[in-house]
Order: C-alpha cells, then sequence, then structure tokens
C-alpha cells in the first residue's frame, strides 16, 4: 500500500472564500485554498481530510446564511460536502447557536460530527462519535476526536443542555488503550483546544488547563503518534514531544497540517502555509451569489458617527469605544451598572461619517447576547478585582513615565471595562487588594447588598476566570445578539458622538497611568 496523507484544517470560523468583509479586502486564506491543496494531495496518495472544529459560525456570510437563508444549507457543511470531508472535531463555537442548530448541521453533514468526552447526561454515552478507524491493507489509523470542556464556561447552560464535558485525558487514555489492543497502528488525535505550556518557550501560555490541555495530553497518554489542535489560533510547531508529534495549523484556511504515514508508520507531519496558492474555482462559483448578498449587506448604513471614536487609553482608562460598548449594553438591558470588554484585539478607531454594518462586525466580532446578573456587592467586588489581573507589574518606560505590563497569559478579552461605576485600580497594592475604589452612586460598595450588572453571555458564564459569575441568578436574557442592539442604538440616536467621560482608571500609588 503507497502512503497514505491526512489534510487538517482548523478554526475556519466561516472563512471560506479569500475575501475580509469587515475590512473590504482581499484574504490571504479561506477553504477556496484549502480546497486546492487538498485536490493536489488526492491526485498523489489516498488522502483523508479532517476538520478540527470553530468551523461554523464566525464571519459575516455564516452570519447572513444563519440568519437570512431558512432552511439552506449551511455554507460550510455545503462546502464540506463538496469537499469530501472525512470528519470534524467539535469546537466550542459549534454552541454558539445552541444544540438544536447544531443538530440541524449534523443533519445536513454528509460527514459525521466527532467528539470522544462530550456526553449525553441522562444515558452516560457520547453524543457523537468518539473515533473512526480506517484500514489501508494490513494496518490502520485511528482518529480520535477531542473538545475543550470549558464549552460549559463559555455558552448559557441552555445552549449545551443535556450535556457534560468529560476530563479528556481520562477519556483519551481510555481510547488509545482500547485502540492499541484493537492493534490499531496509528494514533492521530484531533484536539480542539490549546497547549498550556509551550516546550520550545519552557513557561505556561495559559491561565486554564481545563480549557487548555494539549500538553498534558501530549505527556500523560502514551501511544499517541500525532496531535493536531487548535482552539487558540496560534501556528505551532511541528514539534515532537517524547514520542507524539504536536502541530497546530493556522486558523481561518491560512494553513493546514499535513501527515504522511507509510506502512503504519508517521513519515512526515508538516505545517502548510497556503499564502499564495490559487483558490478553487468550483468553490468561488458555489458561493459567489452568497458573496454578493452578504457584501451588499454589510455594507448598508446603519447610522452616522459625529467624530473619530479614538482609543486613546485603550484598557488604562475608560474611552470613547469602550464607552459605546457599554452605553449600548445598556440600552438593551435598560441597566445602569455594565461590564464589557473593549475591543478584543486591538485598538478601534471608528472614523467621522457614515457607518455600516461593517463597522457593527469590527466592534462585534463575537456572537454575544445581552445579560443581567442578580449579584451581590461581594462578589461584584471580587469581579472586579480578578479584573485587575490584566495587569501584573507596572515599569518606567526612558521617558520616565510608568506603563503597566500585561499578564501574558490573559486573552485581551478577558478584561472588561466598566460602566455604572466609579473604579480605581492600584497596581502597586497586592493580589486582593488592588481595587482601590469601587462606587455606585457616590457609595462604596456594601458586600451584602445586591446590584444589577449588565454583562456578555461570554462572561455571565463564568468564561476568562469569572468564576465568581458562574450560575448567578439572571435577571434579564435576550437572543438578539449586541451586534443587533448596536444596529437598533444606532437607528434610533441616527448619529452618534464620542462620550468621554472617565469613570474608572488604573494608577501605580498616586500616578495616574494614562
Amino acid at each position: 500500500m503507497p502512503s497514505v496523507r491526512m489534510v487538517v484544517a482548523t478554526d475556519l470560523h466561516g472563512q471560506i472564500l479569500p475575501f475580509d468583509y469587515v475590512h473590504a479586502k482581499p484574504f490571504p486564506g479561506g477553504l477556496s485554498k484549502v480546497s486546492t491543496f487538498l485536490k493536489k494531495q488526492r491526485q498523489e496518495a489516498p488522502t483523508l481530510f479532517f476538520d478540527n472544529g470553530d468551523a461554523f459560525q464566525g464571519s459575516p456570510l455564516t452570519f447572513y446564511a444563519h440568519r437570512f437563508f431558512g432552511n439552506k444549507v449551511n455554507p460550510v457543511v455545503e462546502a464540506y460536502n463538496e469537499m469530501g470531508l472525512n470528519g470534524m472535531c467539535i469546537g466550542n463555537h459549534e454552541f454558539n447557536y445552541g444544540l438544536r442548530y447544531l443538530t440541524e448541521i449534523e443533519k445536513q453533514a454528509k460527514f459525521p460530527l466527532l467528539s470522544a468526552n462530550i456526553q449525553e447526561q441522562l444515558t452516560g454515552q457520547t453524543k457523537w462519535l468518539p473515533f473512526k478507524v480506517y484500514r489501508f491493507g494490513d494496518w490502520s489509523v485511528g482518529v480520535i476526536a477531542l473538545t475543550t470542556p470549558a464549552i460549559e464556561d463559555f455558552d448559557l447552560p441552555w445552549k449545551w443542555k443535556g450535556l457534560k464535558f468529560e476530563n479528556p485525558i481520562k477519556v483519551a487514555k481510555n481510547l488509545v488503550s482500547q485502540l492499541k489492543d484493537q492493534k490499531v497502528d496509528v494514533i492521530v488525535v484531533l484536539a480542539h483546544s490549546g497547549i498550556e505550556y509551550d516546550p520550545l518557550k519552557r513557561r505556561r501560555v495559559s491561565e486554564s488547563s481545563k480549557e487548555n490541555f494539549v500538553y498534558s495530553l501530549a505527556t500523560k497518554v502514551p501511544n499517541i503518534d500525532v496531535i493536531v489542535f487548535g482552539h487558540t489560533h496560534r501556528a505551532f510547531g511541528p514539534y515532537k514531544l517524547n514520542n507524539t508529534v504536536l502541530v497546530q495549523p493556522p486558523s481561518y484556511g491560512k494553513g493546514v497540517a499535513l501527515i504522511e504515514i507509510a506502512d503504519g508508520k508517521v513519515t512526515r507531519v508538516q505545517n502548510v502555509d497556503l499564502y499564495g496558492i490559487e483558490d478553487d474555482p468550483e468553490i468561488l462559483d458555489m458561493f459567489w451569489s452568497d458573496h454578493r448578498k452578504t457584501n451588499d449587506w454589510i455594507n448598508e448604513v446603519i447610522g452616522i458617527a459625529a467624530e473619530d471614536f479614538v482609543s486613546d487609553t485603550w484598557k488604562l482608562a475608560a474611552e470613547p469605544v469602550s464607552n459605546l460598548y457599554l452605553d449600548v449594553l445598556r440600552y438593551a438591558t435598560e441597566n445602569e451598572i455594565a461590564m464589557h470588554p473593549p475591543s478584543p484585539f486591538e485598538p478601534i478607531t471608528i472614523k467621522k461619517g457614515w457607518l455600516t454594518r461593517r463597522d457593527a462586525f469590527s466592534l462585534y466580532p463575537f456572537d454575544n447576547e445581552p445579560v443581567v446578573l442578580k449579584i451581590t456587592g461581594h462578589t461584584l467586588k471580587k469581579a472586579l478585582e480578578w479584573n485587575a489581573r490584566y495587569y501584573y507589574l507596572v515599569s518606567a518606560t526612558p521617558s520616565g513615565s510608568i506603563r503597566p505590563i500585561r499578564h501574558p497569559f490573559v486573552k485581551t478579552y478577558n478584561f472588561e471595562t466598566i460602566g455604572g461605576l466609579e473604579v480605581i485600580y492600584d497596581l502597586t497594592e497586592p493580589w486582593g487588594n488592588k481595587v482601590k475604589k469601587a462606587k455606585y452612586m457616590g457609595s462604596e460598595l456594601h458586600s451584602r447588598q445586591n446590584y444589577w450588572v449588565s454583562l456578555t453571555s461570554y462572561r455571565a458564564s463564568g468564561a476568562g476566570g469569572f468564576t465568581m459569575l458562574k450560575n448567578q441568578p439572571i435577571e434579564f436574557y435576550s437572543p438578539q445578539l449586541l451586534r443587533d442592539y448596536f444596529e437598533k442604538y444606532l437607528s434610533e440616536k441616527g448619529t452618534i458622538t464620542p462620550r468621554k467621560e472617565r469613570n474608572w482608571w488604573f494608577v501605580a500609588n498616586s500616578f495616574t497611568l494614562c
């Protein structure tokens, strides 16, 4: 039997075509490039093709399809059906629209959904196939799929109702042993999870080993030949740890993992960058009509900005863009106290003039809904204190100014800007005492008093380590997305003007850090 190849994409997030809708420019990735590469591999050798999760949600095109196409097949499923996908590992974003939508996806797909550690609560049986075994002559390949169990911290409980998320390490040990007993020669694990400890840098790179478990998987479960992982959108490897090769391909179809197997042994593992590869004209033709509809829709005007909104003190103090997030959240919930992440990846400037849905997707790349929790002052102060961990040191710059140093483990979207409270953080104070002042309507927060706090659904689920918010009473929830409320807010206001008041900021002793 000649060599067999395996191609794996991860974290596609609906990026089918080589176009960036938010910035209205070409994009160096997408399934159209993956398809070209896949066809070439299949011309040369038998080739399996897998997706490692977070495929169906994340782009304006897939959002438009979800919102307006009714019962039409999800575009990513349609593309994968055409490309002959062999299987897909369930990712956390597959639950964003709820389990009912994922069930519809499964009906549309001509490929199996896979996850070994997601079980039905009532029966204890796996909800989806835990693994697949492929036989080639006298040798075989087993493919196991594992999903981050932190889904229960990312989405509100009714989106995954009836499921439980088992320890992936324990599940993997049992399955690998089972497959080895069945004389399976090569074992590949698809893990929708990141790596919590970087063996190259020799340091932790993740706060949560529940969310990211790949290093533990490689070091605690023997007889795994290759782990292809994802979730964190950071290309990695290939790197051999003990006897296991670790590889994380680039996200959004900018690259794939390529595994070559011959005579029951892995002979090559490669991270393939697809930059410059031609787009498959068949994929382009399939979605040209959807693309035009999406592009026309996203360029529709929805409001006017009277001035530039500039993030000049991004994550150091309240500023116009973060105040806009808070204003929209408070508008959606009709509630005063609010916490919302500032722009999740980098400072955003909203330019004076017409605003379109491209601006809405730039501000709101994630599909979050508004939630109001009823929590005590004690819990609220714990959340504010946890928020301070985003910075862990202060440092003097060459010019003599003092600047904070961001904690290397904390994701940019796991910091909260604050509305309705006056909060001062002092970074020179020890952990647990960094909140120097926290006042509501001029009075310090009272530990036993209840407060109603507006949040994103992501944060209300306890994501980002805000475990003190998990399972708190929900006083309000709307299934409409905050992106939709932004559009409604603009419709009512017509023209928006930057709100420049500062109600929270960081200090070092008496020095304001902005």
